[in-house]
């Protein structure tokens, strides 16, 4: 038996019934029930149950509205609805639901076409109709979109998040994916006229030429001169470089 409590308000008097959440679980379908139907049955019962869901969800709105509406002045519905006993959740849920049924009251958007909604349809509806979306749409452009496109609350995400649509954004995504694919461009710099790198035979004869050349020198001019050469083939090769490797440097 539920009980009931009399609650005073600047009006009069009305009963609150405090809702038992065991009710709700004790006619929720078990999971031995759901292993017990038949196959073929199953995906029909799936459809059932989804469509008291909806209707639910749908009723809720409704009521949610009427509530408030009906409310004393200073009266506000949330902590209302939740010392009846119903979640905060479901509570908010509802608010979101009931915000686009506002739509249906203002006559843009017809009241069946409200009962076809998911929470996921008015939760996208309510955000792209803020002002805090990226790309805000009028309550007529929204309901245009709900008619036109059955995808339309991942429309509205994308809108809000990005003020792209859905179709906008995934160019956008590939192009950038693209570009960041493709390996950097060097710039080109500017042209200049280096000689070829010598090869082993030509610096064979550059090194008989210094010995020639060398030897036209005082005896004194010579030691000085072959021990600058020496210095620097020792520095050369301590570097680890080759007549090869800067070949293959300069190739590169």
């Amino acid at each position: 038996m539920r009980k009931t409590r009399t609650r005073a308000s600047s009006t009069g008097f009305f009963t609150m019934t405090k809702r038992k959440t065991t009710n709700a679980s004790a006619a929720a379908l078990t999971y031995a029930e759901a292993l017990a139907i038949p196959s073929a049955s199953r995906i029909p019962r799936f459809q059932l149950e989804a469509s008291t869901g909806q209707r639910a969800f749908s009723a809720m709105a409704k009521l949610f509205r009427v509530i408030e509406k009906s409310l004393p002045s200073g009266e506000t519905i949330f902590p209302l609805l939740m010392r009846a006993g119903i979640k905060k959740g479901t509570v908010s849920n509802a608010s979101i639901a009931a915000s686009v049924f506002d739509l249906v009251e203002a006559g843009t958007m017809s009241e069946a076409e409200f009962d076809a909604l998911s929470f996921n349809d008015c939760w996208q509806t309510k955000r792209v109709l803020s002002s805090k979306s990226r790309k805000q749409l009028t309550p007529g452009e929204a309901v245009a979109m709900i008619r036109k496109n059955p995808d339309f609350a991942e429309e509205f995400a994308t809108l809000f998040e990005h003020g792209l649509t859905a179709k906008e954004f995934m160019a956008k995504e590939t192009k950038t994916s693209t570009a960041a694919s493709k390996p950097p461009q060097q710039k080109a710099g500017p042209a200049t006229n280096k000689p070829d790198h010598p090869t082993s035979g030509q610096l064979i004869q550059m090194l008989e030429q210094i010995e020639l050349a060398m030897a036209s020198l005082p005896a004194d001019d010579q030691g000085v001169v072959g021990a600058k050469l020496v210095e620097m083939a020792s520095a050369f090769v301590d570097s680890g470089k080759s007549v090869a490797s800067e070949r293959r440097k300069m190739a590169a």
